[in-house]
């Protein structure tokens, strides 16, 4: 309310008394303000969140998360280096002898070498490599060592 009218309001209100003010005298609350971004642009809605990505069709069985700065340094590896938290029991990785604090270092899948640095490059690796086997490069309580497993359907993916 402006000043000026909020004296008109108030004196009007002394002089006819509150009674008389609410009946009649009608206050409309001016429309909300749209919300603007910087540009002055009122912000558009968000868009709907995208359907989830599909699991890739096989899998060996490994929970991992790449090695930090300090552990690759003191093994010589570089920028690679996921390192094993867990094994699924019954998959690939156990039969094929995958251990828990094992540091996965690099994958042959056909032929085709992968330097192993984050999830992605073994989920790529495995899946290039389909049913056939991959030699897995490691290292284990500081030795190096290759393993062989021989990736998984999922059963999800499974025709």
């Amino acid at each position: 309310m402006t000043h000026r009218f909020a004296t008109v309001v108030a004196l009007l209100v002394s002089v006819g008394g509150t009674a008389w003010a609410e009946k009649h005298i009608t206050f409309k609350k001016p429309p909300a303000p749209a919300a603007a971004n910087n540009a002055g642009v009122a912000p558009t809605p968000n868009p709907p969140p995208s359907p989830p990505k599909p699991l890739p069709p096989y899998w060996i069985g490994v929970n991992i998360r790449p090695a930090d700065s300090t552990l690759r340094n003191h093994l010589h590896l570089g920028d690679a280096g996921l390192i094993v938290q867990a094994v699924a029991e019954g998959t690939p990785a156990q039969t094929a002898g995958i251990k828990a604090d094992d540091v996965l270092v690099e994958a042959t899948a056909k032929d085709a070498k992968t330097s192993l640095r984050q999830l992605d490059d073994l989920i790529k690796a495995v899946n290039a490599a389909g049913s056939s086997p991959v030699k897995i490069r490691l290292i284990r309580e500081g030795k190096e060592q290759t393993i062989t497993a021989t990736p998984a359907k999922r059963a999800a993916a499974v025709e």
